[in-house]
């Protein structure tokens, strides 16, 4: 149950007018009144920075732009597909910025200042890899990611599944 009624700007909900950075304050003091853990990845860091497989974000990030761009009902510029991979391979070489705050920036570029959904890009690459019989990612980067997730998983306290602990209690036994 919500302490506080979430309040509206001429109908439409106040927190969908919130720079980004009032919307990341606003959700860690939920957390904390929720008292949910949260973590913070290094500042140089973002989840996007850890992907297993760097062809697929980037055709990731070409499908979310044209889906964003369809959805605003603007125009898909013919020379989309050659912005991303040319700012992808230059983000790639030299990081000015982590990987997510990249796809924002590309984003704003192509829609007038506007961010696309990191929902959508996260569900189009975690689908574009998953339907790719040959995608092999290297061990460095599953170990990378194994690494994050141990972390979080340790830094949350998250527990463990339930599968999981049966098998330790089975052990025990």
């Amino acid at each position: 149950m919500v302490d506080e009624p979430l309040t509206e700007i001429d109908g439409v909900p106040a927190w969908l007018e919130m720079p980004v950075t009032d919307t990341v304050a606003s959700v860690k003091k939920l957390c904390e009144r929720l008292k949910v853990p949260v973590i913070d990845l290094l500042k140089e860091h973002s989840i996007e920075d850890y992907i297993l497989s760097e062809k697929h974000l980037a055709d990731a990030v070409l499908k979310t732009l044209n889906a964003a761009l369809d959805s605003e009902g603007l125009q898909v510029p013919p020379t989309l597909a050659e912005d991303v991979k040319t700012a992808w391979t230059a983000h790639c070489k030299k990081p000015e910025t982590n990987t997510g705050m990249w796809f924002n920036e590309i984003a704003k570029t192509h829609l007038g200042g506007e961010t696309a959904s990191k929902v959508v890009l996260a569900r189009t690459y975690a689908f574009l890899c998953r339907e790719d019989a040959d995608f092999e990612p290297d061990a460095d980067r599953i170990n990378k990611a194994l690494n994050l997730c141990q972390d979080i998983l340790t830094r949350l306290a998250i527990p463990k599944l339930r599968a999981e602990a049966k098998l330790e209690e089975a052990d025990q036994v």
